[in-house]
């Protein structure tokens, strides 16, 4: 089979031994250490140790003078390091509770080749750091019975005189002889000295145990009624468990696909195996989780969240919670596609299409395709979900790599919202259209909720002279500063640079300075102006910081809190809220005009997502999309709800470019803080990799500055190549940047299936 016709994430002809099948453990093992020494060593393994270790195994081995933790990844045959003599033994075996699944390994390995990333890294990557730590269990009082007693009796017998103490024990019993003292202190009103005493005298013991730790996103949901599929969610959930390709589960917004992924969940979890679930955005958790509890609640103590936003601690008690089997239904963002799950029956990867998936750090994985690889590698099935597929999920279902499962109306029998472009040209500068106004004015007057979508934080992009023009740039990145009225200062949104407001133009000392375009917070104050008695919540990065304020924001929402949402993205997917009839969208094309081949798609995509927040009931949706091209292809069809057109002609404009997915993209990325030196090596290293490229039919593109060409102080330089063999291109980059000694504060990156061209 040609590399061509393999999809991304899932390489059919990888006819490398898997974990395992290498003839068994050796007495040379490959260690990779957790500290950030990116690379593989070989120790001895001692001949008490060769019948215990395996792969993935966390042991100590001595790294120059220092003893550190690492973790085998792989054997060595006798000889086949090439040497014996002088090798290091390895010192000691970590608790087998922090040893990784041989899965996890191979998958590392397997990103370390294909997105040409030090395995090092990725190993540090796949376990989280607090649990590298041994950071161990939150540690609290316990207090349970030791004597069994009746109250009569010792009434009678006099042996407790202290009412404090009786109604202790009173509690303790009430509570099955056990609970945690600080919550026995809270409830009973039982002073801490009284349950000391009770201990001198041996009716109760107090002890040290493991808490779990309240872990953010985990819910309280309740028992929901079952729900019916209808015909359509049948036919996805039977394709689901058909023998053979990962599902592209295709539906309008509103058609029921969590439905079908909960049954999906359900089945695996009676067949005794469990379930992993992607989800996009951090602040889908809370819903999602509720939803699986109301339909999964026989199942509601085995779920579980991983993301960014939790504590250390958090993740510890999540990570052996998944690890021991405790857990079975794993809720997550991307770094949730290396959770340590046990029997893995299922993998669930929702909203596929989102940007977010894609980890834009070094190992630039993308969670997506990591997903069809693991499930492949372990017999799970894959359910790839959304309104909006990505032309890489639709074009590998097209040809036949995966299966399309449609689900065209939505659940319920709810129409469609509709779809009205407004033509911004028009409004004279005014933030908001009439249409848009007197619509929201009507939704509100009938006790129902409104969306507004403006994709920019901060009050405004652009701090502008008006007579010479000038526009007050970051000193350190090649981006104008945003002006943060909360803040009252000029803030860089990549390295955070802050200023106060200049007073004139530092070019021509002109005291006209005005703000250009409207980030949210400006888009707040002028919904605030024209609606003051409605109740607004804002939602984005600067809004959001604290940890749950975003579950707080959505909670509101569903309790009828809030009559005008808006924010960001954020607020663009996965949202269920069926008072919602009335959704705008602000400056809807300002992502069109970016120099990126997915503008258009992200563009639609954008609108179609926060259309599907309308009309979720038994009222009739609207959509206002304010736009200064309101003819482009990207916005009429998405006003029509035609994902099959704009996809055909989307295709063929990638085809005519020849861009992914016709072909196969990767992007190198040289950064220096001088300039002349950093375009230099860029030359350079694009010199080798024409003649090492050759046998791969590829010629890359002459370096070239970033379209953001300076951030952090650091000037950036592009090579782009197309490929149409990305496996045989990743081993001849790593083989040309491997040796590669860079010159002072020159550093280089290699994305494969890069998604940020900026």
């Amino acid at each position: 089979m040609k590399e061509t016709d393999l999809f991304v994430g899932w390489e059919e002809d990888d006819e490398r031994p898997r974990m395992g099948e290498r003839g068994g453990m050796g007495r040379i093992a490959r260690v990779v250490p957790e500290s950030h020494v990116d690379g593989v060593f070989d120790y001895l393994v001692p001949e008490r140790w060769r019948g215990e270790l395996t792969i993935g195994a966390k042991v100590r081995v001595s790294l120059g003078r220092r003893m550190v933790c690492g973790y085998i990844v792989d054997w060595a045959e006798e000889g086949a390091c090439g040497r014996r003599e002088g090798l290091k033994e390895i010192s000691g075996i970590a608790d087998s509770v922090y040893h990784l699944p041989a899965v996890l390994v191979e998958m590392a390995q397997w990103i370390a080749e294909y997105y040409c990333a030090p395995l090092g890294a990725v190993m540090r990557c796949v376990l989280p750091q607090v649990v590298a730590n041994e950071r161990g269990p939150l540690l609290r009082l316990r207090v349970e019975l030791v004597r069994c007693w009746d109250a009569e009796a010792v009434e009678r017998e006099g042996a407790l005189r202290s009412p404090q103490q009786r109604a202790a024990l009173s509690f303790l019993k009430e509570r099955g002889g056990a609970a945690w003292i600080h919550e026995a202190i809270e409830q009973s009103g039982v002073r801490r000295e009284v349950w000391r005493r009770l201990e001198k005298k041996g009716w109760v013991r107090i002890f040290a145990a493991a808490k779990g730790r309240e872990t953010w996103g985990q819910v309280e949901g309740i028992r929901g009624d079952g729900v019916e599929l209808n015909a359509e969610q049948r036919a996805a959930l039977q394709a689901v468990f058909a023998e053979g390709k990962p599902v592209l589960l295709w539906g309008v917004t509103g058609s029921g696909k969590t439905e079908v992924y909960c049954e999906a969940i359900r089945r695996v979890l009676e067949a005794g195996q469990s379930a992993l679930v992607l989800v996009p955005e951090v602040g889908l958790t809370p819903q999602i989780m509720a939803r699986f509890q109301q339909r999964l609640w026989e199942w509601r103590e085995s779920l579980a969240v991983w993301h960014s936003y939790m504590s250390d601690g958090e993740r510890y008690d999540a990570w052996l919670r998944i690890k021991r089997g405790i857990a079975r239904i794993v809720v997550g963002a991307r770094s949730a596609i290396f959770a340590p799950m046990k029997d893995l029956g299922l993998i669930v990867v929702d909203e596929e299409h989102e940007q977010s998936y894609k980890n834009e750090e070094c190992p630039n994985y993308h969670a997506r395709d990591l997903a069809v690889w693991r499930g492949k590698r372990e017999r799970a099935r894959v359910v790839l979900g959304s309104a909006t597929p990505s032309l890489e999920s639709w074009y590998n279902a097209q040809r036949g790599k995966y299966r399309l499962v449609e689900l065209k109306k939505r659940f319920g029998g709810q129409a469609l919202p509709v779809v009205h472009v407004l033509d911004q040209r028009r409004t004279k500068g005014a933030l908001i259209h009439p249409m848009l106004k007197t619509a929201v004015e009507e939704t509100i007057k009938r006790g129902e909720q409104v969306i507004l979508l403006l994709n920019r934080r901060g009050y405004a992009p652009v701090l502008q002279c008006e007579d010479c023009g000038e526009v007050v740039m970051c000193p350190h990145c090649s981006v104008a500063l945003n002006y943060h009225r909360a803040r009252e200062k000029l803030v860089c949104h990549l390295c955070d640079h802050q200023e106060e407001r200049p007073p004139a133009c530092r070019a021509c000392g002109s005291v006209k300075l005005r703000l250009a375009g409207a980030g949210t917070q400006r888009l707040e104050e002028a919904i605030g102006n024209l609606f003051p008695a409605a109740r607004i919540r804002r939602v984005d990065a600067d809004s959001m910081r604290r940890k749950g304020a975003f579950q707080h924001a959505l909670r509101a929402m569903e309790g009828g809190e809030v009559d005008i949402l808006l924010g960001t993205q954020m607020i663009a997917k996965g949202l269920h809220f069926p008072q919602v009839s009335c959704v705008g969208v602000i400056h809807a094309d300002q992502a069109l005009h970016m120099p990126d081949f997915r503008a258009a798609e992200r563009v639609f995509q954008l609108i179609t997502q926060v259309a599907g927040r309308s009309g979720r009931s038994d009222r009739l949706g609207e959509v206002y999309v304010q736009t200064n091209t309101p003819y482009h292809s990207a916005i009429q069809l998405a006003r029509h709800h035609d994902y099959r057109g704009f996809v055909e002609e989307e295709l063929e404009f990638r085809r005519a470019l020849n861009y992914p997915p016709w072909t196969r993209a990767v992007l190198i990325t040289f950064s220096g803080p001088v300039e002349e030196k950093t375009r230099w090596v860029a030359e350079q290293i694009n010199l080798r990799l024409r003649e090492r490229l050759v046998k791969c039919a590829v010629v890359p593109e002459a370096p070239s500055p970033a379209p953001i060409h300076k951030v952090k102080d650091r000037y950036r330089y592009h090579i782009f190549i197309k490929t149409q063999q990305v496996r045989q291109t990743a081993r001849e980059l790593r083989d040309v940047l491997s040796g590669q000694t860079w010159p002072d504060g020159i550093r280089c990156t290699v994305d494969v299936d890069p998604y940020d061209l900026l």
